[in-house]
């Protein structure tokens, strides 16, 4: 090898031990994921599919949602998208599950927010029905 190819092979490694962990990974190899949502409200239910790696389904954003998801390897409870959010004191129950895929391990998730905005705050793009 050139020094300059051995320079930026260096660089390049450097870099990537910067990322914070599983960024890398992530950018690498997306994991195929196949994952069923639902938001429940007193005002009524939503639902869509989701698919990444590719990213498809019937949810609105399907490539946000699988970017957060990848953050955090399927990891629903790890979310927490902004954590500095302000959010009322309002109780306005909402109820989120998912259940699916996520590579070669099978992923449940279920959570009561106090309001919209928690949920939001936590979870991001991914409950964005």
């Amino acid at each position: 090898m050139s020094a300059k190819t051995l320079a930026v092979a260096g660089a390049l490694a450097a870099a990537t031990a910067l990322l914070p962990a599983g960024t890398a990974a992530a950018q690498i190899a997306p994991v195929h994921a196949v994952l069923y949502l639902t938001v429940h409200t007193a005002t009524g239910h939503r639902d869509a599919t989701l698919e990444c790696a590719p990213d498809l389904g019937s949810h609105p954003d399907p490539t946000g949602a699988c970017a957060r998801l990848s953050q955090v390897n399927g990891n629903f409870s790890a979310l927490n998208v902004n954590p500095d959010a302000f959010c009322t004191l309002e109780y306005d129950p909402v109820v989120v599950t998912a259940h699916g895929r996520w590579g070669s391990r099978f992923v449940w998730y279920a959570k009561r927010f106090s309001n919209p905005c928690a949920l939001r705050a936590q979870t991001g793009a991914v409950f964005a029905l």
